[in-house]
């Protein structure tokens, strides 16, 4: 590469560009919500009340689409299956579907350990990598840049290409605040100037270090993304507006409830002497009326008796959260009983797939956008043969399966195929080594032959 530090002057312009908004949908996923119609005198007031009040949505949303993503098979090999487990793809797959779902993207980074043999992939979000892709190949990454702040306080740039790894710091410590005053997470702000940086080289980290992978050792993943090159989109762009809502009008409610949340009484017929003000020393004092300072009081001068308005009415809270709930469902296509699963009946059957029929639309689309990305990936551990096996998406039940499963054998199919559509494994073997399909087979042409051997019989004695 000619002039990586050019790159990582470039990936920083990006990153301050796309990551306040990656970092904006990982807020809102873990409850930091942007409460922009909130003074910093609101936040003293009632900040304690609204958090308390608050219904957080957002990780319903993302869990509603990563519950339907599940890898069954990594590989056609079993010596690379037992690999996969051991370098816990499993675990790395729920870590990438959360990210990708939450941000729109994530990446991972392959890399070989000091004194192991193996290379370990290791997650990054989408806020830490910068990819640049190549323009006449957009399935191919020419470099991808790593940003980060280490323990010492300072940038730190990782560019990664084909061939090499290179290494930079800036020249001084970043000031950086993680969060806000609000509470939300700050981006880094790092040097787009190139003389702010510096090549980085230290024991066991020289500043240029070859690697023998022969493709970038970096693995994007995106959902739902306008073009081979664009990054994806996260699933919260459209429901944030919704929470947004519902957090403002449980703050209007909450302020309401506090407002009136000491008594406010009222009293008429008060004497027309208490109402008008004394004259004290020479002065006017305003008149007091006989009653608790603590307390609310709207008097009037009028014949009638005394009384205390009700209080705030929780129920109203409730409603609104009820209210979000539907309108979120209409927005993003998830049924209200993913969001709130105390809130109805689940629905079975042919419903339930009818309704969770976009949603599902969703997965499979995610599934073919990321299985070149899977296959990437274990290429990149030294797997031969991958072969990504995903579990439909589709729930069903086990009723359903098996009358599935009992519709396709009558209809003549391989036992291997209405095993598979039952639910079982067909190569599953038992204790001796004979495949399920094979006992299936065997069963059943010990039938076959038992009924012939019975009609055989029967024409004799006739």
């Amino acid at each position: 590469m000619d002039d990586p530090l050019a790159l990582v002057v470039e990936a920083s312009a990006i990153h301050a560009d796309r990551a306040p908004e990656y970092l904006m949908y990982r807020d809102y996923r873990d409850g930091r919500h942007r409460m922009d119609f909130a003074s910093d005198g609101f936040r003293k007031s009632f900040g304690w009340a609204l958090l308390q009040a608050q219904e957080n949505l957002m990780p319903a949303i993302v869990s509603a689409h990563t519950n339907l993503l599940s890898i069954e098979a990594w590989t056609a090999s079993e010596s690379d299956a037992q690999d996969a487990t051991d370098a816990g793809l499993q675990r790395l797959a729920e870590l990438v579907h959360a990210e990708s779902h939450t941000t729109g993207n994530a990446f991972t980074i392959t890399w070989n350990r000091p004194g192991v043999t193996e290379p370990m992939a290791i997650f990054h979000r989408a806020d830490q990598v910068i990819p640049f892709v190549n323009e006449e190949q957009p399935d191919v990454l020419d470099a991808a840049v790593k940003l980060w702040i280490d323990r010492d306080g300072f940038g730190r740039g990782a560019v990664y290409d084909a061939g090499h790894l290179y290494r930079f710091a800036t020249k001084s410590k970043m000031a950086y605040q993680a969060r806000r005053n609000d509470g939300t997470t700050a981006a880094p702000a790092y040097p787009d100037d190139r003389h702010a940086w510096q090549a980085y080289d230290a024991e066991g980290a020289p500043a240029v270090e070859a690697h023998s992978f022969g493709v970038v050792p970096v693995v994007w993943w995106k959902r739902d993304a306008i073009s081979q090159f664009d990054p994806g989109r996260s699933v919260l762009v459209d429901a944030i507006p919704v929470q947004d809502e519902l957090n403002k009008l449980i703050a209007d409610a909450v302020v309401a409830g506090e407002r009136i949340a000491r008594p406010v009484r009222y009293v008429m017929d008060v004497a027309e002497e208490l109402l008008k003000p004394r004259l004290v020393n020479g002065k006017l004092q305003p008149p007091t009326l006989p009653f608790d300072d603590t307390n609310t009081l709207l008097a009037m001068t009028a014949k009638g008796p005394a009384g205390q308005f009700p209080g705030p009415d929780a129920t109203s809270i409730i409603a609104l959260q009820q209210h979000a709930e539907q309108k979120l469902s209409r927005t993003t296509g998830i049924p209200s009983w993913l969001l709130n699963p105390t809130g109805g009946n689940v629905p079975s059957g042919t419903a339930l797939r009818i309704m969770l029929t976009q949603l599902v639309s969703q997965a499979e689309s995610f599934q073919r956008d990321a299985t070149p990305s899977w296959k990437g990936q274990l290429e990149l551990l030294g797997m031969s043969n991958p072969a990504i096996k995903w579990a439909d998406p589709m729930p069903s039940s086990d009723e359903e399966r098996l009358a599935n499963a009992a519709e396709a054998k009558a209809l003549g199919l391989p036992a291997e195929e209405w095993l598979r559509i039952g639910g079982w494994d067909p190569a599953a073997r038992d204790e001796s080594g004979v495949s399920l399909v094979d006992r299936v087979t065997a069963a059943q042409q010990a039938k076959v032959q038992d009924a012939v051997g019975a009609l055989y019989a029967g024409n004799v004695g006739l």
